[in-house]
């Protein structure tokens, strides 16, 4: 009895594991998703944006999300053939709180629904290296042509590259007064989205400091505006 005790255990780290890419436990967020008929939908295009992020973890064989609400479940892998199976065991479809914006229904219903479904699927999954930006990405196929895109950094959210390298936030992380430079460029306008993608500040006058010591710990973005385009800043309140 022993022995076949032992050899279970044996069994079921090499099944932990065999073959299984090391990179896949980590937070990986959606950067685009495609159809069977070619289109693909890319996270940048959709305003306001949002962040749309999965986790998955090694030890406890979970993962959690958010896209406008949190979700989670459990995943199982046959590594010999790369596929995962994700199922759902929490879900909060978008549009049911925080009164999100259209927008943001139709791209999570998109991504649960038209994707996941509700009761999970395998993937066919692989992890690739840009050589440009040296990101990771993750892609997930459930279906020839249904594919999934995730990278292992939030998504460059559509903007100005220009109007990004000049402007300056600091410091960071912060806990009180955030500060902004602009090189001299006027600052037209700044809103705070959390990482849902809810606004949560917007300032439409001209200054270089707001005061975030109303806003409850976690990551946010800066959408600043100004006369050369806008730039989007990430940033942790403490």
């Amino acid at each position: 009895m022993k022995k076949l005790l032992l050899l279970f255990i044996i069994s079921a780290l090499s099944f932990q594991s065999y073959g299984q890419d090391q990179n896949l436990y980590q937070t990986w967020y959606l950067s685009s998703y495609s159809n069977d008929q070619g289109d693909t939908n890319h996270l940048v295009d959709v305003i306001p944006f949002l962040s749309v992020e999965i986790t998955i973890e090694e030890q406890i064989n979970t993962f959690t999300g958010l896209a406008c609400n949190q979700y989670g479940g459990e995943f199982s892998y046959d590594a010999p053939n790369d596929l995962l199976e994700l199922v759902f065991f929490d879900l909060c479809i978008c549009g049911t709180c925080n009164n999100p914006p259209q927008s943001h229904i139709d791209l999570e219903n998109d991504y649960f629904e038209y994707f996941f479904g509700m009761e999970g699927e395998f993937y066919e999954y692989e992890i690739t290296t840009d050589s440009g930006s040296g990101n990771m990405i993750l892609t997930l196929e459930s279906v020839p042509g249904f594919i999934l895109e995730y990278q292992n950094v939030p998504a460059n959210f559509g903007v100005d590259e220009y109007a990004s390298a000049l402007v300056k936030i600091f410091p960071n992380p912060v806990s009180e007064t955030l500060f902004i430079t602009s090189e001299g460029t006027p600052i037209q306008s700044i809103s705070i989205y959390s990482i849902s993608g809810k606004r949560v500040f917007t300032e439409t006058s001209s200054t270089n400091q707001i005061d975030v010591s109303g806003l409850k710990t976690g990551l946010y973005f800066a959408e600043i505006a100004t006369s050369e385009g806008k730039s989007v800043q990430k940033f942790i309140k403490k």
